[in-house]
């Protein structure tokens, strides 16, 4: 996935769709790569500054997970190596009358506590600084290209978020006539591939992507949609994103059918 996509929405925060979405973004992402951001129509000031704060956070948490991973072997060396030194020292220096378990006690706390320290000093290392403003001046740079092709998504969406739950429950679980399909071409595609990682990081809608296929008869299809409601007006879940990508996704599940 390498697009960058903003959707606007109504009765929501708006959504920031780009590959800094998943943990290894960061890692694939080439520095020489162009950001082209698509959007239904002409954004503001304001909505290209949230939109640039957004990046920036991923950014961020993207190149610390990165950096964390790259450096994760020299790190855990040097913490065993911090808990046999801290073992060794208060086996041998301060003498107590319970040995082995107070040496264990401040040998892993003082492996902790190393880890934790180096850690640190990698996210403000200079290589995981130099990935940061490369990524970032890569973002500032950003074109944004009108695509109508996202007006459908939006007004889907915006439909679903005006919709009662109650009846979106159903349509989700496939009553009232089911969801309407939405066109599974290259662009849509990847639009779902993002909003499943967002759903994904909530575990109730997690579950609820798992489950829904194996739903059929009468009886879960009830138990379901009422399942949805109930999460629905707890605000637990995003049942109206769910119907966006339910809308995309299932297009391609009926084509695979035919």
């Amino acid at each position: 996935m390498q697009g960058f996509y903003l959707l606007k929405r109504t009765y929501g925060s708006t959504l920031y769709l780009h590959p800094f979405l998943e943990k290894k973004g960061v890692e694939k992402w080439d520095s020489d790569a162009v950001v082209t951001t698509a959007v239904s129509s002409e954004i503001t000031r304001n909505e290209k500054d949230d939109y640039l704060y957004e990046l920036y956070k991923r950014i961020d948490h993207g190149v610390d997970s990165w950096i964390q991973e790259l450096k994760y072997i020299p790190r855990l060396l040097n913490s065993a190596a911090a808990f046999l030194v801290v073992y060794f020292f208060f086996s041998f220096v301060i003498r107590d009358p319970i040995p082995v378990i107070d040496e264990l006690l401040a040998a892993t706390a003082g492996a902790a506590a190393f880890y934790l320290w180096t850690a640190s000093k990698n996210r403000k290392s200079e290589i995981a600084m130099k990935k940061r403003m490369e990524l970032k001046t890569q973002a500032e740079k950003a074109d944004f290209i009108v695509n109508h092709a996202l007006h459908e998504l939006e007004n889907t969406l915006l439909e679903y978020d005006e919709m009662p739950a109650i009846t979106l429950a159903d349509k989700v679980c496939g009553e009232e006539g089911g969801l309407q399909l939405l066109p599974w071409h290259g662009l849509y595609t990847e639009i779902a591939e993002y909003i499943g990682i967002l759903l994904e990081k909530n575990e109730q809608q997690r579950k609820i992507l798992r489950r829904l296929p194996t739903v059929d008869t009468s009886k879960e299809i009830t138990s379901m949609s009422a399942h949805l409601l109930h999460l629905a007006a707890r605000k637990r879940i995003d049942l109206p994103l769910i119907a966006l990508y339910l809308s995309i996704t299932s297009e391609a599940s009926e084509k695979e059918r035919r």
